[in-house]
């Protein structure tokens, strides 16, 4: 796993991964002196790809549950992989989160990740070229 470190001019520290273009933590520079973890999160990035949770990663290709794991899309009933029980949950069993982000672009400040689905994946139609921007700005 490759881990992305962001700063900004307020002394604020983002760190990222690849697994799942994840959030692993923001560290924020309070008044007095003191830094608070604003993110709740594993205790290693190790952890990520073992949890369930889908804490801090980026979520696709659908976020949210589809019923029955199908839709229907022109007429047509779309069948998707079941990631929760008979349920599809945000992108199903090998969705965006479960899998490692093309680093793109990066610099102190920002990173950009992509993700390519090929058609079919998790049983979605079509070719879907994702990215997942992120910016520490002050």
């Amino acid at each position: 796993m490759v881990v992305t470190l962001l700063r900004n001019s307020a002394g604020m520290v983002v760190t990222l991964m690849d697994w799942g273009a994840t959030l692993l933590s923001a560290r924020i520079p309070l008044s007095d002196g003191s830094v608070r973890e604003a993110l709740l999160g594993c205790a290693s990035p190790e952890h990520y790809p073992e949890q369930t949770s889908f804490l801090g990663a980026s979520i696709g290709r659908y976020a949210n549950r589809i019923a029955n794991s199908r839709y229907t899309f022109a007429g047509e009933t779309v069948q998707l992989s079941p990631s929760q029980g008979e349920n599809q949950l945000h992108g199903g069993p090998e969705g965006f989160d479960k899998r490692r982000w093309q680093i793109v672009n990066q610099n102190d400040r920002q990173v950009l990740f992509a993700l390519t689905s090929d058609d079919g994946d998790q049983g979605f139609p079509g070719h879907l070229c994702a990215t997942a921007p992120r910016r520490n700005i002050v």
